[in-house]
Protein backbone atom coordinates (compact mmCIF):
# COMPACT_ATOMS: atom_id res chain seq x y z
CA UNK A 1 0.00 0.00 0.00
CA UNK A 2 1.28 3.46 -0.92
CA UNK A 3 0.65 5.66 2.13
CA UNK A 4 1.62 8.79 0.22
CA UNK A 5 -1.61 8.47 -1.74
CA UNK A 6 -3.83 8.34 1.34
CA UNK A 7 -5.69 11.55 2.03
CA UNK A 8 -8.08 12.48 4.81
CA UNK A 9 -9.76 15.64 6.00
CA UNK A 10 -10.44 16.50 9.61
CA UNK A 11 -11.36 19.75 11.30
CA UNK A 12 -8.35 20.93 13.30
CA UNK A 13 -9.08 24.62 13.73
CA UNK A 14 -11.30 27.51 12.81
CA UNK A 15 -11.20 30.92 11.23
CA UNK A 16 -10.52 33.71 13.68
CA UNK A 17 -13.14 36.03 12.24
CA UNK A 18 -16.10 34.27 10.54
CA UNK A 19 -17.45 37.68 9.50
CA UNK A 20 -14.31 38.39 7.48
CA UNK A 21 -13.31 35.07 5.93
CA UNK A 22 -11.29 36.72 3.17
CA UNK A 23 -8.80 38.36 5.56
CA UNK A 24 -8.29 35.08 7.43
CA UNK A 25 -7.68 33.22 4.16
CA UNK A 26 -5.20 35.86 3.03
CA UNK A 27 -3.40 35.67 6.40
CA UNK A 28 -3.26 31.85 6.28
CA UNK A 29 -1.90 32.00 2.74
CA UNK A 30 0.80 34.46 3.84
CA UNK A 31 1.77 32.19 6.75
CA UNK A 32 1.84 28.98 4.72
CA UNK A 33 3.90 30.51 1.90
CA UNK A 34 6.75 31.10 4.38
CA UNK A 35 7.26 27.39 5.08
CA UNK A 36 10.63 26.36 3.66
CA UNK A 37 10.72 23.22 1.53
CA UNK A 38 13.29 21.58 3.79
CA UNK A 39 13.12 19.13 6.68
CA UNK A 40 13.30 20.98 10.02
CA UNK A 41 15.53 19.46 12.70
CA UNK A 42 12.49 18.77 14.89
CA UNK A 43 11.06 16.44 12.22
CA UNK A 44 14.24 14.50 11.38
CA UNK A 45 13.48 11.69 13.88
CA UNK A 46 10.04 11.16 12.32
CA UNK A 47 10.67 11.51 8.60
CA UNK A 48 14.40 11.23 8.03
CA UNK A 49 15.97 13.67 5.59
CA UNK A 50 13.37 13.41 2.79
CA UNK A 51 11.05 16.38 2.29
CA UNK A 52 7.46 15.20 1.69
CA UNK A 53 3.95 16.55 2.03
CA UNK A 54 3.95 15.13 5.59
CA UNK A 55 6.94 17.35 6.46
CA UNK A 56 5.13 20.37 5.02
CA UNK A 57 1.94 19.41 6.90
CA UNK A 58 3.81 19.22 10.21
CA UNK A 59 5.44 22.62 9.60
CA UNK A 60 2.07 24.11 8.60
CA UNK A 61 0.44 22.86 11.80
CA UNK A 62 3.23 24.41 13.90
CA UNK A 63 2.94 27.74 12.04
CA UNK A 64 -0.85 27.88 12.33
CA UNK A 65 -0.77 26.86 16.00
CA UNK A 66 1.65 29.45 17.34
CA UNK A 67 0.51 32.14 19.79
CA UNK A 68 0.39 34.83 17.10
CA UNK A 69 -1.84 32.98 14.64
CA UNK A 70 -4.23 30.75 16.61
CA UNK A 71 -5.89 29.24 13.52
CA UNK A 72 -5.23 25.72 14.75
CA UNK A 73 -5.20 24.28 18.25
CA UNK A 74 -3.14 21.11 18.04
CA UNK A 75 -1.80 19.68 21.27
CA UNK A 76 0.18 16.77 19.79
CA UNK A 77 1.43 16.91 16.18
CA UNK A 78 2.77 13.34 16.29
CA UNK A 79 -0.52 12.01 17.66
CA UNK A 80 -2.54 13.98 15.12
CA UNK A 81 -0.41 12.70 12.24
CA UNK A 82 -0.71 9.07 13.40
CA UNK A 83 -4.46 9.49 13.86
CA UNK A 84 -4.93 10.97 10.37
CA UNK A 85 -2.73 8.30 8.74
CA UNK A 86 -4.83 5.61 10.42
CA UNK A 87 -8.05 7.24 9.26
CA UNK A 88 -6.82 7.75 5.70
CA UNK A 89 -5.66 4.13 5.51
CA UNK A 90 -9.10 2.97 6.66
CA UNK A 91 -10.75 5.27 4.12
CA UNK A 92 -8.52 3.85 1.38
CA UNK A 93 -9.61 0.32 2.26
CA UNK A 94 -13.25 1.42 2.19
CA UNK A 95 -12.75 2.61 -1.38
CA UNK A 96 -12.81 6.39 -0.98
CA UNK A 97 -11.16 8.00 -3.96
CA UNK A 98 -12.38 5.22 -6.27
CA UNK A 99 -15.62 6.95 -7.17
CA UNK A 100 -16.70 7.58 -3.57
CA UNK A 101 -16.66 11.18 -2.34
CA UNK A 102 -14.19 11.96 0.46
CA UNK A 103 -15.47 11.99 4.02
CA UNK A 104 -14.85 14.94 6.31
CA UNK A 105 -14.16 13.56 9.74
CA UNK A 106 -15.05 14.86 13.17
CA UNK A 107 -12.50 17.04 15.00
CA UNK A 108 -9.49 15.11 16.18
CA UNK A 109 -8.89 14.30 19.83
CA UNK A 110 -5.43 15.84 19.35
CA UNK A 111 -6.87 19.34 18.94
CA UNK A 112 -8.28 21.69 21.55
Amino acid sequence: MDLERCVTMSKIGRLRNPDDIESDLVKMDEILRTIPLTVPDVDLPYVGGRFTCRVWFRAAIRKLTNDENHFVRVTDINGLEKHLVTLSTAMQYKGYGNGKPPAILAPSIYTL
